[in-house]
């Protein structure tokens, strides 16, 4: 049986939000009482949604907490901040309504490749350890391919080991992607990923040895790893 991280596996899907905010505001709490700011990196998709939701409507945190932390994305679609498929967008819906400070991915205003450099220079705000930013936290989820981030099968993106940030063409879903690399994702000082039960055999799977996809690489960094879901 593979080693892949922590399971904490949740009864039903109120208690699973719950947990997972729980989690986030307990990091972010007892990190700034050693550092001046937490830095968290959090995915898209319908999950987070439910977590930013409960965050914001039961006042996990305090706003004198909130304005310490600051949110990057890991990964993004090529799309205005209005679009229903703009991960950022989609998150300020209900993060706009605390005090924290954000770091947008991709803005169309100034396009693909300037929107990349930016990004990477307002990741100096984030230590670093080696040679990469070193986030406190990152939210993660999986596909049914076993992708996570926008780093799927079959794509150069899998390969890549110097850029913090690239933008990883998806052949398969005829898209490009910008996204983390998986050498920046590895760094965090723990990975949360949040699964629904529906993607629970897929992850036995991934325990038995029984696929080869792109998240399994994040098992060879030594990064404190938590799976949540639920029944």
């Amino acid at each position: 049986m593979r080693n892949i991280g922590n399971l904490l596996s949740l009864s039903n899907l109120e208690e699973w939000v719950k947990t997972i905010c729980t989690i986030i505001s307990e990091r972010i709490t007892k990190t700034l009482e050693s550092s001046v700011n937490f830095n968290i990196a959090i995915s898209g998709g319908n999950t987070p949604k439910l977590v930013f939701e409960e965050l914001i409507k039961n006042q996990y945190l305090k706003n004198d907490s909130w304005k310490k932390v600051n949110f990057f994305w890991v990964d993004e679609r090529m799309v205005p901040i209005n679009h229903p498929e703009s991960n950022f967008g989609n998150a300020m819906r209900f993060l706009s309504q605390i005090p924290a400070n954000f770091f947008q991915m991709y803005d169309e205003n100034i396009g693909l490749e300037a929107s990349i450099v930016n990004y990477c220079k307002q990741l100096e705000a984030v230590p670093k350890k080696g040679n990469f930013p070193f986030f406190n936290l990152m939210l993660l989820g999986m596909g049914d391919d076993g992708h996570t981030a926008s780093l799927f099968p079959n794509t150069k993106g899998l390969l890549e080991n110097k850029s913090f940030v690239i933008c990883n063409e998806v052949p398969q879903f005829n898209t490009s992607r910008i996204t983390l690399t998986f050498p920046v994702i590895k760094n965090s000082d723990e990975l949360l990923i949040l699964i629904n039960r529906e993607k629970v055999k897929l992850l036995h799977e991934i325990i038995d040895y029984k696929t080869n996809y792109p998240i399994e690489k994040l098992f060879d960094g030594g990064t404190n790893i938590t799976w949540l879901y639920h029944n």
